[in-house]
């Protein structure tokens, strides 16, 4: 019995022993216990430059080459090699004691493997953070370590790549000092909420909304608070609502070249200043391509302001750039705030410049010879905030004379501005198209197109693109497409673009004179329908459409340039009138010139012109499909074209009853909607006032078939 218990002792230490065997020989993936993609920003954005592994044992001594292991990386669809390797090859495998590359090639001792890979490649469009530093890794072989041997793997290791709602494990170095901040840190943490605002503007619905903007900020390393610094916003196209602000840093490859110290010397050396402050808001609302901007526009604007302020920023020195809906968030405030950026750099832009901007947009208008909409649907903002009625002087100080905060064409006439495209981007080329023919027309001034081969070396494009720069021109706009170029990608290949807008001033803007078009619109006798003056898209039985010839010495009041869909087909010519309207007959703008009560039951709103043939709307309308007569289904009008305010600036609280048009300021009883002839728009009030109207202010635009009276913020006594 006694040596029956002696054998079962000895197997079951056997076992044991066996099975301790086992547990050592397991496969890899139990020790590898995290995998960490160490990329950097290229010309192609965010690239995986190494990987590394971190093992749950000291991996001192161990034999790693490159082919113990296999790694599989997100291949562009479209890239160019330029040197000896292909993407996945590992150049070089050593151990370290810390998840970092080493050019020493490693400690030698740690629990860290690193695998530097190739990445002498090119793709032809920006990658995406979450492909560039996706990574799933495989040991393919044993290695033999001082502490014993870890065994290759049996199932593929990822940096969470592919995991559904796991954030990617990643560093990289160029954008370590960006803070984010937003109410949903997640797995990428936050230094700090979002930006909050209540009751923003929207355009696409008449209301107010509260709003919170997440954003990423950079501050230069040696900020300090007796410091001046340029100011950099970044606005990316159009996101979703769950987008980390590290995301929108990562979008493209710009928020890591302003952060640079090539950008922050190139601020100091061209102005003098301490550095350059990078802004990257995370738009999750859309523009609307037919100019409507929405709720997120104000909060943005009041953004800018606050960085500005607390951050010590020297107002000659704010610089905007963004790409599509990002661009035209740029744009419309360039429209807002004269001569508040010092230059911008936008990336395949467009943008809907329109008077009769409060639309129900209808489709199909250029089979119409009228190309009007019905009913209103966009509503200006009316946040004197944000919208001026004034452009600023050197110092600064606003100046009122002769500002139309509506005219883009003459507004921008002054501005640096530098617009990059692909030569195939119509819907952007021919928005400049038209903006560079309407200059010449009038006054004999524009701003040509310069190609670039983005096939030629980048040294060559640069140098391609600094010799149109320093060539001298009347204007400060500069538009640079790029032939056989990736979208709103080959521009941010070249160190020339970024230094371009860097070294631009804002002294230098307001110095310059607008050019002379801050008139109605009118057309020239003889109309140019060459090859010169067609745009791309065409009217729907295939016609072609042609940019309107202005009369010299005319001006762009009241032109609404053409609201193009981004198919084949034109919704609208370009300079469009709305429905009843025509350049053969005339078109003229008209403004309040004195508000009137008429006791607390309404009020005379005098003009400076005859009011006869009243279009207006009023809330709670029918909106009409003009095409056919139809009513839209679910829409109505949200929004009074006034709204009245008592003599202690308080804003009545009024429903309207009736509008109409009068030759003196009192009521004509039983007068119909928009009847009447003469300079008085008089509005009834459907119950008496608590007190008499002194001001107004007009959130729609109103017109007759020959006068625009656009909406405007500004207070009217």
């Amino acid at each position: 019995m006694k040596r029956m218990k002696i054998c079962l002792s000895l197997l079951l230490a056997a076992m044991l022993l066996l099975l301790g065997g086992i547990a050592l020989a397991d496969s890899a993936e139990q020790h590898i216990v995290k995998v960490t993609a160490i990329g950097f920003i290229d010309l192609d954005g965010a690239k995986l430059k190494a990987v590394a592994l971190e093992y749950d044992q000291d991996m001192t001594g161990a034999d790693v080459t490159p082919d113990a292991y296999a790694l599989t990386l997100y291949q562009p669809e479209s890239f160019d090699y330029m040197g000896d390797g292909s993407i996945g090859d590992i150049l070089r495998v050593y151990v370290n004691d810390e998840p970092a590359v080493s050019e020493a090639g490693g400690t030698g001792t740690g629990r860290y493997v690193i695998l530097e890979v190739f990445t002498d490649y090119v793709a032809a469009s920006t990658i995406a953070y979450n492909h560039g530093m996706a990574v799933k890794v495989d040991q393919v072989r044993d290695l033999n370590t001082d502490a014993g041997v870890v065994p290759a793997t049996t199932k593929t290791r990822t940096n969470n790549f592919g995991q559904r709602n796991k954030a990617l494990y990643f560093t990289i170095d160029e954008i370590a000092g960006f803070q984010f901040y937003t109410d949903t840190p997640g797995d990428y943490g936050a230094a700090g909420p979002a930006f909050h605002l209540d009751g923003c503007f929207s355009q696409n619905d008449g209301k107010l909304h509260d709003v919170s903007l997440a954003y990423a900020l950079y501050l230069p390393e040696d900020y300090h608070e007796d410091g001046s610094y340029a100011l950099v916003t970044l606005q990316n196209p159009a996101a979703t609502a769950s987008t980390h602000p590290l995301e929108a840093v990562l979008a493209t490859r710009s928020p890591a070249v302003y952060a640079s110290e090539w950008a922050q010397n190139l601020v100091k050396e061209a102005h003098g200043l301490d550095g350059l402050i990078v802004l990257v808001p995370v738009i999750t609302e859309r523009v609307d391509d037919n100019g409507g901007t929405p709720a997120e526009y104000e909060a943005i604007v009041h953004l800018w302001d606050e960085i500005i302020e607390r951050y010590h920023v020297d107002p000659d020195h704010v610089y905007g750039t963004g790409q599509s809906v990002g661009g035209m968030i740029l744009l419309e405030t360039n429209r807002n705030r004269d001569n508040f950026f010092a230059g911008l750099l936008l990336y395949e832009d467009q943008w809907a410049q329109n008077y009769y901007i409060d639309t129900i947009f209808a489709r199909d208008m250029v089979l119409y010879e009228s190309t009007a909409a019905s009913a209103p649907m966009h509503y200006p903002r009316t946040d004197a905030y944000i919208t001026w009625n004034y452009s600023l002087d050197t110092e600064g100080n606003p100046v009122y004379e002769g500002h139309d905060p509506l005219n883009y064409y003459y507004l921008v006439s002054d501005d640096n501005i530098m617009i990059t495209n692909t030569a195939d981007n119509n819907l952007s080329n021919d928005t400049w198209h038209e903006m560079s023919c309407l200059y010449d027309d009038l006054v004999g001034t524009t701003f040509t197109q310069f190609i670039v081969d983005a096939t030629d070396d980048l040294e060559a494009q640069d140098a391609a693109l600094e010799a149109y720069l320093a060539t001298e021109r009347p204007l400060g706009i500069n538009w640079v497409s790029f032939a056989g170029g990736a979208n709103g990608f080959s521009s941010r290949k070249l160190a020339s673009t970024y230094a371009w807008l860097l070294t631009q001033d804002r002294q230098d803007e307001i110095a310059r004179e607008k050019l002379d078009i801050n008139r109605p619109f009118e057309l020239a006798e003889e109309q140019l329908q060459d090859d010169s003056r067609k745009i791309y898209f065409t009217a729907l039985d295939g016609s072609p459409i042609y940019l309107l010839t202005a009369k010299a010495g005319a001006g762009t009041q009241l032109y609404n340039t053409s609201w193009l869909n981004l198919k084949s087909v034109a919704d609208a010519v370009p300079g469009w009138l709305p429905e009843g309207m025509s350049w053969e007959t005339g078109v003229v703008p008209a403004h309040i010139v004195s508000v009137e009560p008429i006791g607390t039951e309404g009020a005379a709103i005098e003009m400076d012109a005859d009011m006869a043939g009243l279009v207006v709307n009023m809330k709670g309308d029918d909106v009409i499909n003009y095409l056919n007569g139809t009513v839209r289904e679910g829409l109505t009008i949200l929004l009074d074209p006034y709204e009245f305010y008592d003599a202690e600036g308080n804003q009545l609280t009024v429903t309207l009853r009736n509008i109409y048009v009068s030759d003196s300021p009192a009521l004509r009883e039983g007068a119909e909607r928009a009847s009447g002839e003469g300079c008085y728009i008089i509005v009834e009030f459907a119950e008496p006032a608590a007190a008499e109207a002194t001001a107004v202010i007009q959130r729609t635009t109103v017109r007759t078939n020959t006068v625009i009276a656009s909406a405007s913020w500004e207070l009217r006594e």
